[in-house]
C-alpha cells in the first residue's frame, strides 16, 4: 500500500473517532455540571438524603451552566414536600440557585424558568 493511501485511512479513522466520542463526551460534562447542582441544592435541604431530583435542562457554554429540573425531599415533619422546580447556574462569580417554594440565600428570581427552562 502506498503511504498516501495509509495517511488517508489514518486520518479518516481519526475524524470518524472525534465525531463518534464527542457525544459521550459531552454526556460526560452535563452528567458532571448535574452532579455539582445536585450537591449544592442538597445542601440547603432539611434532610438532603431524601432528595429526588428530575432534571430537565442542561445548558452550558464557555462561561458557565445552568441545570434546570425539580426536587422533592422530605421536611421537619419527615414527610416529602412535593416536587418543586429548581434553577442552578455557576458562572465565574460563584453559584446561584433558584428553588420555587424555598427560601434560599444565594438565590436568584424562579421567575427565570421561563427564560432558561421551558422545553423548546
Amino acid at each position: 500500500m502506498n503511504k498516501g493511501v495509509i495517511g488517508f485511512v489514518v486520518a479518516v479513522s481519526l475524524v470518524v473517532t472525534v465525531a463518534i466520542g464527542r457525544p459521550y463526551y459531552l454526556e460526560y460534562q452535563a452528567q458532571k455540571v448535574i452532579a455539582k447542582a445536585q450537591r449544592v441544592i442538597k445542601s440547603y435541604l432539611v434532610d438532603p438524603d431524601s432528595a429526588n431530583f428530575k432534571v430537565e435542562k442542561v445548558l452550558s457554554d464557555n462561561s458557565g451552566s445552568i441545570v434546570c429540573g425539580e426536587v422533592n425531599s422530605k421536611n421537619r415533619a419527615g414527610g416529602y414536600n412535593g416536587f418543586h422546580r429548581f434553577i442552578w447556574a455557576s458562572y465565574a462569580d460563584g453559584d446561584k440557585i433558584a428553588v420555587s417554594g424555598e427560601n434560599i440565600q444565594d438565590r436568584f428570581d424562579i421567575s427565570y424558568w421561563d427564560i432558561f427552562c421551558k422545553p423548546n
